[in-house]
């Protein structure tokens, strides 16, 4: 899903943000959180509103048939994964700017 409007990237900012204290407040491992300080990231998001344009990627788990039986689906985070990978040189961007969230059901939730 691709988002320019300001209001979206706003709410997709409060809820990554949200999600993000979560896991830097209570969730993440010591080994992670000593990891990520090198990098200096923290719960503030603020390029979620100042980028131009946000992709939001999703990916589905299961799904189902048409006769209603439950479909695996088989390497979903892998695929994910290849496809974010490849997003940029398909759009024709020779360079892009990432967030990799563990929140995008915490969007999903609020829409």
């Amino acid at each position: 899903m691709a988002v320019h409007d300001a209001a979206i990237k706003q709410r997709i900012r409060v809820a990554a943000e949200e999600e993000e204290r979560e896991f830097y407040g209570h969730r993440a491992p010591e080994a992670w959180l000593n990891a990520l300080a090198a990098l200096g990231t923290d719960a503030h998001k603020p390029f979620l509103e100042t980028a131009p344009w946000l992709i939001a990627v999703f990916y589905e788990r299961t799904g189902i048939a048409p006769d209603g039986a439950k479909l695996k689906r088989y390497y979903p985070h892998e695929s994910t994964g290849i496809a974010c990978g490849m997003l940029p040189k398909t759009a024709g961007c020779p360079t892009s700017n990432a967030l990799a969230s563990r929140t995008m059901q915490a969007l999903s939730d609020r829409t």
